[in-house]
This record gives structure tokens, C-alpha cells and sequence, in this order.
């Protein structure tokens, strides 16, 4: 059985300090940790996919964005923007 880590963004991985999101470095040891023993990870967020682009430099297998809109997984060419513009999104 695989364990599959479901992490939300805004205001629960990341901290608000000063107007500035960071992830707090106990919370980048424990998906780093989960990832060691064998859990995959995706981020969940509302944000778009330009939005999103930035978490793409966390350690983890994915990111479902735009409330579900889109998915990007490890291993899957992303979306190209022709995809994008010809389905209206």
C-alpha cells in the first residue's frame, strides 16, 4: 500500500510573516522525512497554474491546483499552454 500525502498551501504548509509566505523548516523536514519512507506528496491549492509554477521547486510528486482544475504529476509532461487556451480555461 502506498501512502499518499494531500498538503495544503496557503496558510497551513506555509506561514504569513510580514506579508511573506515561507514554509517553516520543521514542516520542509517532515515532507522530506514522509518522502524517505516511501509516502508520495502533492500540493492542493486554489492557485492557478502561474500561480503554482513557484511550488514546483518543493520536494514532492505533484500539485493539484486551481481547486482541482488541473493536475501535475512527477513523471507527467506538464499542461502546455496550447491545451490551456484551447479548452476555454
Amino acid at each position: 500500500m502506498t501512502n499518499i500525502l494531500f498538503i495544503d498551501v496557503d496558510g497551513t504548509l506555509t506561514t504569513l510573516v510580514d506579508g511573506d509566505q515561507y514554509i517553516p523548516p520543521s514542516a520542509l523536514a517532515g515532507l522530506i522525512e514522509a518522502r524517505k519512507r516511501g509516502a508520495l506528496a502533492y500540493l492542493c491549492t486554489g492557485r492557478s497554474l502561474a500561480e503554482a509554477g513557484t511550488l514546483g521547486e518543493l520536494p514532492v510528486d505533484g500539485i493539484i491546483g486551481a481547486g482541482g482544475g488541473f493536475v501535475i504529476s512527477e513523471g507527467a509532461p506538464p499542461p502546455s499552454s496550447r491545451s490551456w487556451a484551447s479548452s476555454g480555461a
